[in-house]
């Protein structure tokens, strides 16, 4: 892979484009809370959960990031 290193920048913007116009779709299993960070991290290693295993913590700031 590191020898595409020169190309990732054009990559990310032509597979961005592909997920843009709904040629690639993909998935977020997304559980909340930091109390559920242990259980979270057990569906990762045990292969329970679908797609791209996310764990929110808490919602953004009003007003983008400061």
């Amino acid at each position: 892979m590191l020898d595409y290193a020169p190309q990732f920048e054009e990559a990310v913007q032509e597979l961005a484009s592909w997920v843009t116009a709904g040629k690639v779709k993909y998935k977020e299993d997304i559980q909340e809370g930091f109390a559920n960070a242990p259980k979270t991290f057990l569906r990762l290693c045990e292969g329970k959960n679908f797609g791209k295993q996310l764990l929110k913590i808490a919602d953004p700031p009003l007003g983008g990031t400061s």
